[in-house]
């Protein structure tokens, strides 16, 4: 399980940023950053100190990426994303559903690491499914800030992948990862953003009970779409649930 010092670790990594750097961008001494770094956990204010300093050097890469990269032409095209998955992660049966083995987790990147042995650095959105004989199961869907290998299975994830699969007598838990194309400059943090939502939106059509809709609710519901107590469909409904691509 990655510490916060960790996991700042690897963005300051990532963003090319000294703890120098963060510090005096925070308005912090460099020895609070090297005591976080270290293990020590942060006041409530110099973490939120800490982040509002790392979104704006994130803010300030992507503006430098787009306004001066050779690629800014290529950057403001279509990103076209791809699909690697479905990988498999072991788990053991907890009182009729699954739980996820984090001694595990080494193993699993390892054989990510067989299709692509950068993909566990790239960063994109993840869906975290259960593949029964029927077909997928969308369980949960997530985005990197930093990359997969390091938020894929965070500490606040493995409860949510908990809840997702606790009611699942059947299947096996797995793991699909939507990457952006390998470009120079900063990742699209707006592509992420917008295909997180999307696939949101997406997976709530085939799993009700999907765990971000279980922590996010919505207040709202379209007869016949993304209801969940289903009544006898209408005319109009069906017609609009075939002119959607979301006819059964």
């Amino acid at each position: 399980m990655e510490t916060y010092g960790e996991i700042l670790r690897g963005r300051l990594e990532v963003l090319g940023v000294t703890q120098s750097r963060l510090a005096k961008e925070a308005r912090l001494t460099p020895a609070t950053i090297t005591n976080v770094i270290n293990g020590k956990k942060p006041h409530r204010r110099t973490q939120e100190n800490i982040q509002r300093a790392l979104d704006r050097f994130e803010k300030r890469a992507n503006k430098k990426t787009n306004l001066g990269s050779p690629m800014s032409a290529a950057n403001s095209r279509e990103c076209l994303l791809q699909v690697k998955g479905a990988f498999e992660y072991p788990a053991s049966k907890c009182d009729g559903g699954w739980i996820l083995e984090k001694a595990k987790k080494g193993a699993f990147w390892a054989n990510v690491g067989k299709s692509d042995a950068r993909l566990p650095e790239k960063k994109g959105v993840y869906v975290f499914a259960i593949r029964t004989a029927a077909g997928y199961i969308p369980l949960y869907v997530g985005k990197t800030r930093l990359n997969f290998k390091t938020e894929c299975f965070n500490s606040a994830n493995w409860g949510k992948y908990y809840e997702g699969l606790v009611h699942r007598a059947e299947g096996t838990p797995v793991m699909f990862l939507i990457h952006l194309p390998q470009r120079k400059g900063a990742p699209n943090s707006t592509a992420i953003d917008e295909v997180e939502t999307f696939l949101i939106q997406l997976a709530s059509f085939k799993n009700p009970r999907l765990v971000n809709i279980q922590v996010n609710r919505r207040k709202w519901s379209i007869e016949g779409l993304n209801e969940h107590r289903r009544t006898e469909e209408s005319e109009a409904t069906h017609a609009l649930r075939n002119c959607l691509g979301l006819a059964q």
